[in-house]
């Protein structure tokens, strides 16, 4: 082959491209290449289990047997080109994938998603919003949808176990209020584990929160503001800072509830570099507020996020043993709010 002409010189030729190498790289290959015609059954099947393993599907002597046998019935019969798709298709019809271990549930509220047609589960709230343009879409078309979202999270978590599926990436796109429902309904308590996309990451609840990073809560300077049994108004300020417009909010339509301002030092697009930093500041608000909580006794909280819809997944994560929480929507407009979803842990 080396130095033939001719047909061989052609055929060699025709081989490199085929491959997409060049002629001396093919040689080199072919320098190496040996057919091994001797091994025994028991190794071929080793064999097999190991691309098995790696290709994801069954390694199980009886899931060998069935693809041994479909590959026995393809020799013996005309012959035919399969696709990777026709292939995967066998696989699927033959039973020989395994269960995927991290499930994909996609919500879709603002717009379509494409990968709902591949999610372990997809719920459709495509309807529930009022309007037609993702950007103005920022309202409840009837308030009895916060219902309809808690019944289907609750239905998506029974089946999500019913399948042994703990481990769960979220996509949406979905606003604030929703991503932290999702991770109230399929919390740490609950045992599962969430993941999100948050630019080009995937934040993740089982990373290992950061050490001592910085969150300021901020009482108002008069303490009756906060008398024992009353609901809190709880700002949280990391990709821009809010607390001016819920104040203005509250003024009108929640009168004489205190505001419990959290933000970091310097919030904005950027506040919070990464998963682990995201973990800690959820870890540590969620923990500053059970402390409060224990000496403030609150009937319930008004919850109002700034903050990638990653984090506030990973932030509803860990809300368990606080008080009944209302969510709300931001309208687009300053000191303009609307009730979302009210969460009891």
């Amino acid at each position: 082959m080396r130095s033939g002409t001719g047909k061989l010189a052609e055929a060699r030729s025709s081989w490199a491209d085929h491959l997409g190498v060049d002629e001396p790289e093919l040689l080199e290959f072919l320098g190496c290449f040996q057919i091994r015609h001797g091994q025994s059954e028991r190794e071929w099947r080793e064999r097999v289990q190991d691309a098995a393993a790696g290709a994801r599907l069954r390694t199980d002597d009886a899931a060998v047997v069935v693809g041994l046998q479909q590959v026995r019935d393809w020799v013996k019969a005309p012959r035919r080109a399969f696709s990777a798709s026709d292939l995967a298709a066998t696989i699927d019809e033959l039973g020989l994938r395994v269960p995927a271990t991290r499930a994909l549930l996609v919500a879709q509220m603002l717009e379509r998603n494409p990968r709902a047609e591949a999610a372990t589960y997809s719920i459709d709230w495509f309807n529930l919003l009022a309007g037609e343009d993702p950007r103005s879409r920022r309202t409840f078309a009837d308030p009895a949808a916060a219902d309809r979202i808690l019944a289907d999270l609750a239905t998506a978590r029974s089946r999500l176990r019913a399948a042994n599926l703990h481990d769960v990436e979220v996509d949406g796109p979905m606003r604030l209020p929703l991503w932290f429902t999702i991770g109230t309904q399929l919390g740490a308590t609950a045992g599962f584990t969430l993941r999100a996309r948050a630019g080009g990451e995937l934040w993740s609840s089982t990373t290992t929160p950061a050490i001592d990073v910085p969150l300021d809560l901020l009482l108002p300077d008069n303490d009756s503001d906060f008398p024992v049994g009353r609901p809190w108004v709880v700002s949280v300020s990391l990709s821009i800072d809010i607390a001016d417009d819920v104040d203005e909010y509250v003024a009108h339509a929640l009168p004489g509830v205190g505001h419990l301002r959290v933000r970091v030092p310097e919030p904005g697009p950027a506040a919070l570099t990464g998963a682990a930093h995201a973990r800690a500041v959820a870890i540590k608000l969620r923990d500053e507020l059970r402390i409060l909580r224990r000496r403030l006794r609150p009937s319930e909280l008004h919850l109002f996020l700034a903050l990638p819809g990653a984090g506030a997944l990973l932030l509803g994560h860990v809300w368990d043993r606080m008080p009944a929480t209302w969510t709300y929507w931001d309208l687009g407009q300053p000191g303009q709010y609307a009730r979302a979803v009210r969460v009891v842990n």
